[in-house]
């Protein structure tokens, strides 16, 4: 019963192995905790008399997985690029419709409604930004927005262009970005579409910034 449990347990890690390698990001990192994982077990089946039969099959299968994945993993993103589309308008609006994204230093939001464009930043001085985005039949979802401090005032147009394939969608900011993984489709995979977030988390700070630098 002890060795049925056992081995349903490797079955189970090898499984997600061959998940979670499927996906270039972190791959070393994940392979190395599930071979990890799989190795007090492995000690306990050698105690039980059965070790070098099942470990010879098992190791053989981490073996050709990891291997497997490292040939998937050279592909690098900007090879993936090259095959990969043009986003559709239709695609980027969903992307970015009604969404906060994120920063280090600050959050902007893309209203569905009007498009309008706001975002508040603190990395060198309070500062606002209002204005409009945009997706574009050339793949970018550009926005225009007038940034507010107390010291200036300035517009500014901001452009990042995407591609998708089967497995992710891919962002660069122009005009001479470089190309990095956005939205990887493994919901597992932590990348920079994480850090987009369904409704507007930007409106208070920014009325507040706006009430600050305005005074």
């Amino acid at each position: 019963m002890i060795a049925r449990r056992l081995e349903k347990a490797i079955f189970v890690q090898i499984d997600k192995v061959q998940v979670l390698t499927a996906v270039p990001i972190q791959l070393s990192m994940r392979v190395n905790h599930a071979s990890i994982a799989a190795g007090p077990t492995s000690s306990v089946m050698e105690k039980m008399g059965m070790g070098n039969r099942i470990l010879n099959v098992f190791g053989a299968a981490l073996v050709t997985l990891c291997c497997f994945n490292f040939e998937t993993n050279a592909a690098t993103v900007e090879e993936r690029v090259k095959e990969a589309r043009l986003m559709t308008v239709d695609e980027l609006f969903r992307t970015y419709e009604n969404r906060t994204w994120f920063w280090k230093h600050g959050a902007a939001y893309f209203a569905a409604k009007q498009l309008t464009f706001i975002a508040w930043t603190n990395e060198k001085r309070k500062t606002i930004a209002t204005g409009t985005w945009f997706p574009t039949s050339r793949g970018k979802m550009c926005f225009r927005a007038v940034w507010e401090s107390k010291e200036r005032k300035t517009k500014d147009l901001t452009c990042f262009t995407h591609r998708i394939d089967d497995t992710a969608t891919y962002q660069r900011r122009e005009p001479d970005g470089q190309w990095y993984l956005f939205n990887s489709f493994n919901p597992r995979v932590k990348d920079p579409y994480s850090k987009f977030v369904p409704g507007n988390y930007v409106k208070k700070k920014y009325e507040r910034f706006q009430s600050d630098i305005r005074r």
